[in-house]
């Protein structure tokens, strides 16, 4: 009987193990100004990103270099208008010694609809400068 509890016990440890561990989706994005929605952009600027979804944090790590501008700001964007562009998620922190090339980080707790958005490539990285303050380049996150 002591046995029979031990193992029912041991079982039920690890079904619930199971079930609250979440595993982590990574997501990569090229940012390039021919990526920028609705116009393509000219620019020699380059950069990359990670995206790692875990249970519905968002953290997102990268680099940029060569914008022909100050940078402005970053941020992750969801796709909701038919142009390919959309709001803002949550903003990214720049870290940059010379303004035109640096790095990117940030993290942002996601809706329901957001993950759902992310997971059928709705979701993209964009960063601005004083020369294209809507995006001088932009990725799309994929997995």
């Amino acid at each position: 009987m002591l046995r029979s509890v031990i193992y029912l016990f041991l079982g039920l440890v690890l079904f619930l193990s199971a079930c609250s561990g979440s595993k982590a989706v990574t997501y990569k994005a090229t940012l390039l100004g021919a990526n920028e929605k609705p116009s393509p952009v000219v620019s020699p600027a380059t950069g990359s990103a990670t995206a790692v979804l875990n249970g519905k944090k968002l953290t997102v790590t990268g680099n940029f270099q060569n914008l022909s501008s100050d940078v402005t700001m970053a941020h992750v964007h969801r796709v909701s208008a038919a142009d390919g562009t959309g709001g803002v998620v949550f903003a990214l922190e720049i870290t940059s010694s010379d303004k035109r090339g640096g790095g990117l980080s940030g993290s942002g707790s996601l809706s329901d609809a957001d993950v759902e958005l992310l997971q059928g490539g709705k979701f993209y990285i964009n960063v601005h400068s004083n020369n294209f303050a809507s995006g001088e380049i932009r990725g799309d996150l994929a997995k």
